[in-house]
C-alpha cells in the first residue's frame, strides 16, 4: 500500500488560499486513488474539527505552528521522523515550506515566493528566515509543484540553482452544487448592491485602497462592503471609522463555508484588490457561483480570469471607485460578467488538479523509480 503522509503543521484554518488548496485536492485525491493511505499531520493548536474533510487519518503532535518559527520547527526536526515512522513512502508539502532533509521523498508545493517578490512586508529577521528555509525546502524536495505561470517562473527567477522540474497544477474554483443560483441583475433591486471581498489581512491584500474607495462614492449609489477573513481586532476596522463608513462596511471574520454561499448568493460584485497572490483563487471562487468580479490589474489574475473580470489599479481608489459605480449602473455588463466568469471557472476542475498532482507523486514514488530493478534483480 502506498502511504502518503501530508504535511499540514501549518494549518490553523485561517490562512486562506493554502488551505483551500488541501481541501479541495485531498478528497479528490482519495476519489483517483482510494487504496492510497493518506495520512495528515497537523500541529497541536489545529482545531480538529476543521479538518474533518480530511479523507484519512488525523494525527496531531505536539508542535505550534501560530509564528513561523515554531512552524519551521516543526518542519525541521518532526516531519521526516513521523515518516519514518509510519514507513511513509512519499511527504507532501503543501504550503512553501517542508523537510530540509531526510530519505523520504518530498514533492514540495510552492504556492508563492511573497517574501522574495515583496520583501518589505516582513521583518528583516522573518523575512531572511523564511526565504532561506524555502531554499533549502526547494533544494531538498524531489519535485516541485506550482500553481500558475506566474508562480513558475517566480520560482525559476529566484531559485535558479535548483535543477527540479517545476510543473504547474492550477487549482479551481468548484461551485458548490446546492449554491442559490443569481437572478438576472437586470431584475434586481440596485438599492441592495453588495460588494464581497475576503483574505487575510496582510499589507499586500489592500483593503484599505478598497475601503477608501467606497468613500468616494455618492451615498445615494455607495454599496455595500462586506471583507471576511479578519479577527476580533480587525486591523481596518480603525480607517472604517475615520472615513464613518460604519454603515457601510462588514468586517468579518474566517466564516464557514454555508455562510460564505450565502454572502455569494448576496452579493452583487467581488472585489479583489490584491496587490500579489500566487494564483487568484478568490476571484475563480467567486466566478463559479455567478458573482462578477473586479480586480488588480496584475499579470497572475489576469492569467487565472481571462476575459471574464474587470481589471483595475486597484493602488487608485479613485479609479476603484469609478469602475466600482459604472459597474453597479450597467446590469448588463454584471450578467455578461457573470456568465463569462462560470465558463471561465468551469474550465478549471479540482479533478484536473488532482490527476496532475498524483502524477507528480507516482514519479516520486520508491517504486516507480526503483521497480524494475528490483524485477530485474530477482
Amino acid at each position: 500500500m502506498t502511504t502518503v503522509l501530508v504535511d499540514l503543521l501549518f494549518f490553523t484554518g485561517t490562512r486562506g488560499g493554502m488551505e483551500s488548496y488541501v481541501r479541495q485536492l485531498y478528497p479528490e485525491i482519495a476519489k483517483q486513488r482510494p487504496n492510497w493511505r493518506l495520512v495528515a499531520l497537523v500541529s497541536q493548536e489545529t482545531n480538529l474539527d476543521l479538518i474533518s474533510w480530511f479523507p484519512g487519518e488525523i494525527v496531531q503532535m505536539k508542535i505550534q505552528n501560530k509564528s513561523p518559527f515554531r512552524w519551521a520547527f516543526g518542519e525541521i526536526i518532526s516531519v521526516n521522523r513521523f515518516a519514518k515512522k509510519i514507513e511513509a513512502n512519499l511527504i507532501h508539502s503543501p504550503a512553501n515550506i517542508g523537510p530540509i532533509w531526510g530519505r523520504t521523498a518530498v514533492v514540495l508545493t510552492l504556492q508563492d515566493l511573497l517574501s522574495f517578490e515583496k520583501p518589505q512586508l516582513f521583518g528583516q529577521l522573518t523575512g531572511v528566515f523564511l526565504r532561506t528555509l524555502i531554499r533549502m525546502s526547494a533544494n531538498h524536495a524531489k519535485s516541485i509543484l506550482t500553481i500558475s505561470q506566474f508562480s513558475k517562473l517566480s520560482i525559476e527567477k529566484h531559485l535558479s540553482p535548483t535543477k527540479k522540474k517545476i510543473k504547474v497544477s492550477e487549482l479551481a474554483g468548484g461551485r458548490v452544487s446546492n449554491t442559490p443560483k443569481k437572478d438576472n441583475f437586470s431584475n434586481q433591486n440596485r438599492a441592495k448592491a453588495q460588494l464581497l471581498s475576503g483574505g487575510n489581512r496582510l499589507p499586500h491584500k489592500n483593503f484599505e485602497k478598497l475601503i477608501q474607495s467606497l468613500a468616494l462614492i455618492p451615498e445615494p449609489e455607495r454599496p455595500l462592503l462586506v471583507i471576511t477573513g479578519g479577527s476580533d481586532n480587525d486591523p481596518l476596522a480603525k480607517l472604517v471609522t475615520e472615513l464613518a463608513l460604519e454603515s457601510y462596511v462588514e468586517l468579518k471574520s474566517w466564516i464557514p463555508q454555508e455562510q460564505i454561499e450565502e454572502l455569494y448568493a448576496d452579493s452583487t460584485i467581488y472585489v479583489f484588490p490584491t496587490l500579489f497572490e500566487g494564483f487568484g483563487l478568490p476571484i475563480l471562487e467567486a466566478m463559479s457561483r455567478g458573482c462578477p468580479v473586479i480586480c488588480s490589474d496584475i499579470p497572475v489574475l489576469r492569467e487565472v480570469g481571462g476575459e471574464a473580470a474587470i481589471y483595475v489599479d486597484t493602488n487608485s481608489p479613485a479609479e476603484l471607485a469609478k469602475v466600482i459605480t459604472q459597474t453597479l449602473r450597467d446590469t448588463s455588463t454584471l450578467d455578461v460578467l457573470a456568465s463569462r466568469g462560470i465558463q471561465r471557472a468551469s474550465e478549471f476542475t479540482w479533478e484536473r488538479t488532482a490527476e496532475k498532482t498524483i502524477t507528480v507523486f507516482e514519479e516520486c514514488l520508491p517504486n516507480q523509480e526503483f521497480g524494475l530493478l528490483r524485477n530485474e534483480g530477482h
